[in-house]
């Protein structure tokens, strides 16, 4: 059974239809559609009247931004009403080998489903649509008259928890305006995320499902910037065009994709960048692009330190010849999570340090993008990517993440060793990096800079 699992006005009509038209079996008794959802809801009447009485029964509603109540979870209400949900599902879907159902009150409920649906012995996979907040809780203003603080809450209340009972399990995750904007990548990134295949995912069926996805489905509009300047209290852009005018320079913090999106325009406006995410350099490409944009306008590209430091003795060593060059990072276990470190040990019962990687700098920045911009920077500033020897250390004796840099050439060798804390909320990265950026940006200003 594929579970559409969204919040109100989140798209979750729309994508059930379309998977409804890529070969997944609906109810056949649904809700009628309305001036509010004139395209239809495509959800069985039956199934959204059992869990608003379910909800109720809970003490709750759709609109109550409140968590649940887990004591109902404990009483006898919850097994009459587990029994009564596996009928149900029995008589909406029955004998179908594909289904997808939906109702956005799920969210709320998820883990009552999940055991309802075992019983029912269907196995479940999750489609997970996104849309911005704020069109959410516009939507919201526009149909029930809620207040924006109200809609928003309601809004995360059933994406953190829809989050929260689905994780570690099939899940897929889609944009809602991607999905109206151009669907086909982005039902064919949720095959793969799933391990299945859409029965009637074809070049006839195209048409079909263009047709039913019509603009006139996104009935709020907001801007992208809006979301991060109400987050943040800041003006914000997603494109270097729409900078503000008087800037000195732009700071780049948002991992090797930011900077492949954004560097070059940067640079070409004539803006000094500052970047951090060096090992997206590790592309030979990017690094031309980068380049040429900088000479071109007379921006400089400034490549901070970031976790490391003696960078400034390897680049000054390669002026008169480096022979050597090799590179360790020593991370607690829970510093490699995400990574491919993962795959490749049990990082969650490690006993003794185990080394993950050993190879070129280019071939470490580029397996490990969120873990390995020091390796980079060793590479950028002494003999390059390829000839940069690099070694990657879970270690779980450790609790600080260690960089460890060895030089040899004529001016003589080079030891160099930090053993940097990493940020609270994120054990990846050294605060060591944040400080660089730091006086990366105060260097700007000053008069006299060292190093």
């Amino acid at each position: 059974m594929i579970v559409v699992l969204g919040m109100h006005r989140s798209g979750t009509s729309a994508l059930t239809r379309v998977l409804n038209l890529l070969g997944c079996d609906m109810s056949e008794n649904m809700l009628a559609p309305d001036k509010n959802n004139p395209a239809g809801y495509w959800e069985p009447a039956s199934l959204n009247r059992f869990n608003e009485e379910l909800l109720e029964s809970a003490g709750s509603s759709w609109s109550d931004w409140l968590p649940f109540n887990e004591n109902w979870y404990k009483s006898p209400k919850c097994d009459a009403a587990r029994k009564r949900a596996v009928e149900l599902l029995a008589e909406e879907y029955p004998d179908t080998p594909l289904g997808v159902m939906k109702d956005p009150r799920i969210c709320r409920i998820l883990p009552f489903w999940l055991r309802a649906l075992d019983d029912a012995g269907f196995s479940v996979k999750f489609v997970i649509p996104i849309r911005n907040p704020l069109e959410v809780a516009g939507s919201l203003q526009d149909r029930d008259g809620f207040e924006e603080s109200h809609a928003l809450l309601l809004w995360l209340r059933h994406v953190l928890e829809a989050e929260a009972a689905s994780r570690g399990l099939p899940r897929s995750f889609v944009s809602y305006p991607g999905l109206l904007d151009d669907w086909r990548p982005r039902l064919e990134k949720s095959q793969s995320d799933l391990g299945i295949f859409w029965p009637r995912l074809s070049r006839r069926v195209d048409d079909e499902v263009g047709a039913f996805l019509q603009e006139e489905l996104r009935h709020q509009r907001v801007p992208e910037e809006a979301i991060a300047e109400a987050d943040m209290g800041a003006p914000a852009v997603t494109e270097a065009e729409r900078l503000p005018q008087g800037l000195d320079c732009v700071v780049e913090a948002g991992g090797h994709a930011g900077l492949r999106a954004h560097g070059a325009s940067v640079l070409g406006r004539g803006l000094d960048l500052i970047a951090v995410s060096l090992g997206a350099l590790a592309d030979d490409a990017l690094m031309a692009e980068l380049r040429a944009a900088a000479e071109g306008s007379g921006a400089r590209l400034h490549l901070a330190t970031g976790a490391i430091g003696a960078l400034d003795a390897l680049s000054a060593a390669r002026e008169g010849g480096l022979t050597r060059v090799a590179y360790t990072g020593r991370k607690p276990p829970a510093g490699w999570a995400g990574s491919p470190a993962q795959d490749l040990l049990d990082l969650a019962s490690l006993a003794a340090p185990a080394t993950h990687f050993e190879g070129t700098a280019r071939a470490c920045a580029l397996a490990y993008p969120g873990n390995a911009n020091v390796a980079a920077a060793v590479a950028l500033a002494g003999i390059g990517f390829d000839a940069t020897e690099a070694r990657l250390v879970a270690d779980p004796a450790i609790d600080a993440n260690l960089h460890e840099i060895e030089a040899e050439g004529a001016f003589g060798r080079l030891s160099f060793r930090i053993e940097g804390r990493g940020l609270p909320d994120n054990p990846r990265s050294s605060a060591l990096t944040a400080m660089s950026l730091v006086r990366a940006v105060r260097d700007q200003r000053r008069a006299v800079t060292v190093g």
